[in-house]
């Protein structure tokens, strides 16, 4: 039931902003949060869950995917020092989301 909501928040908080603030976006706007609406779609079908029940990751499966992305959140973390505060927020952005995955 969550990622129907993670789906929607987006657009939903972009309408309800624009009526408050009496403000209208711009086409630009709606297009990077439409893909970005599009980018956690693909992501959740992605990581949908195929496993048979009872099934479980591995141990392998751990050891390799915990510490590559903790490099990977550690890389973005570090690409975001030094730069335009846009490219950090983007950069901050995606290692939060790795973290919360």
């Amino acid at each position: 039931m969550v990622e129907p909501i993670l789906l929607v928040e987006l657009p939903l908080t972009l309408l309800i902003a624009g009526a408050v603030f009496r403000q209208r976006l711009h086409a630009r706007d709606w297009a990077a949060a439409l893909a970005m609406t599009a980018g956690v779609a693909i992501l959740r079908y992605a990581l949908s869950s195929t496993m048979v029940e009872g099934e479980t990751v591995t141990g392998v499966g751990w050891w390799i995917g915990l510490p590559a992305n903790t490099a990977l959140i550690a890389l973005l973390v570090a690409r975001s020092r030094g730069g335009s505060p846009r490219r950090a927020a983007a950069l901050l952005g995606v290692a939060t989301g790795s973290a919360s995955v």
